[in-house]
């Protein structure tokens, strides 16, 4: 993936959230770690074959690596633009933020970059690149709840598979327990697991739902007015890339919250959501 500068990422340090994770990885027993292990497999599959381009599309995807490297940005945007209509992918998303980051649209890159980094596995270039976009620009990011923390932690279509395969293999297991004389106890144990893992997908679509407001203030500085008309008083300006959460949308506005809690109306083509189609 490309990077906003040249520096590297730096390694994870003890006490942040990766090394963390591992400590905690490392005390859970043989058995729920091996599980944990097939879950996370089995959806990087799915991101690994979710898309198939077209010979044509995989050509402009390289043609756009070439020309934004000699530092033709508008043509690279255009060649990554034909890769975008035949599906979008986490490497499309982050290209295409960076390279409107290039252009000055700061608003359009941190909607491009969120986007990817819902489709990623919160891949550290593009939490790099986010976290360096909203510093330079001293853009304040909205807080999140734990639910949205729990659905970012993987993508929604993985959510969704690892639910319905831990659904039947919970349907499967406590068939088995009820069923059988003997090793009852391991399919229990099993079933146990299973069903509490679909319970974690259904509170992370929970999560999902609540993501799904938070969005981006992305074609340009936009004011935030009183009421949905265009005759309004205006109560702010937001910047380009404000962040800010939709509550409802009424004549072609929408009523949103802005990072420091204030709330108005913005027009509908100022702002898009996270996880709107683009």
């Amino acid at each position: 993936m490309l990077g906003v500068d040249e520096d590297e990422p730096e390694n994870p340090k003890e006490g942040e959230p990766g090394m963390r994770l591992a400590i905690l990885f490392s005390m859970l027993s043989i058995r729920l770690r091996f599980y944990i292990a097939v879950c996370l497999m089995v959806s990087g599959g799915i991101q690994a074959s979710e898309l198939h381009w077209s010979p044509d599309a995989e050509a402009a995807f390289l043609k756009g690596g070439q020309v934004y490297a000699n530092g033709s940005t508008r043509d690279a945007l255009d060649a990554w633009m034909i890769c975008l209509q035949e599906g979008e992918s986490a490497a499309i998303h982050h290209n295409l933020g960076v390279a409107h980051y290039r252009m000055g649209a700061t608003g359009r890159a941190l909607w491009h970059l969120e986007r990817a980094d819902r489709m990623g596995f919160m891949h550290p270039d593009t939490q790099n690149a986010l976290r360096y976009l909203r510093q330079i620009n001293g853009i304040e990011e909205l807080k999140l709840g734990l639910l949205e923390q729990l659905a970012l932690l993987l993508p929604e279509d993985v959510w969704s598979w690892i639910a319905v395969g831990s659904f039947w293999l919970s349907v499967f297991c406590w068939s088995a327990y009820a069923g059988l004389l003997r090793r009852r106890a391991r399919y229990r144990d099993v079933g146990i697991l299973t069903l509490l893992t679909v319970i974690v997908c259904v509170t992370a679509w929970v999560g999902i739902v609540q993501d799904s407001h938070r969005g981006v203030v992305w074609a340009g500085d936009a004011d935030l007015k009183v009421s949905p008309t265009t005759q309004s008083e205006s109560l702010i300006t937001l910047q380009d890339g404000s962040y800010a959460r939709l509550l409802r949308t009424l004549n072609q506005h929408v009523y949103v919250e802005a990072a420091d809690g204030t709330r108005g109306w913005l027009k509908d083509e100022s702002f898009r959501t996270f996880r709107a189609a683009l």
